[in-house]
């Protein structure tokens, strides 16, 4: 059954050139690293169409939420911001596949954006797809809207 009522993740598939015969990720977070004359918000906005066609520019900042700043592992100085986006207001169906135009690299030619509820996350592989639910839903964080 198709409900309206839940939480819905919007997450990408993509084909990582490492596994053309091996084991390829179902679903995958949006990521995208931002360019010096960049502001978070508009790689945010930029990597949403690039990997999924969507339009979010409609959105308020009040819609864009920032989860938290966390380094990619203990031995890492890469820094990554994560953010959750509340588009509801944009009525996009949720039974629809997205195509993004990608960035003309091999791994995303066809990449498309689905949405998935809560249960469809049994078929997700993506670590940090992973992490990120169980940050927003298992251990029932708050959000704080960013101001950018």
């Amino acid at each position: 059954m198709f409900q309206h009522n839940q939480s819905w993740f919007l997450l990408i598939n993509e084909k990582n050139p490492l596994f053309e015969t091996k084991l390829e990720t179902k679903y995958g977070t949006l990521t995208g690293g931002c360019k010096k004359e960049q502001t978070v918000l508009q790689t945010v906005m930029d990597e949403v169409l690039e990997e999924t066609g969507i339009d979010i520019t409609a959105l308020s900042k009040e819609n864009i939420y920032a989860v938290g700043s966390y380094y990619a592992n203990k031995t890492s100085i890469k820094l990554w911001h994560l953010y959750a986006l509340d588009i509801s207001s944009l009525n996009l169906d949720l039974k629809e596949t997205y195509f993004g135009p990608g960035d003309n690299s091999k791994g995303e030619r066809g990449i498309n954006g689905s949405f998935v509820n809560q249960k469809e996350f049994v078929g997700v592989n993506d670590t940090l797809a992973l992490a990120i639910y169980a940050k927003l839903c298992l251990n029932k964080i708050i959000i704080h809207p960013q101001i950018m």
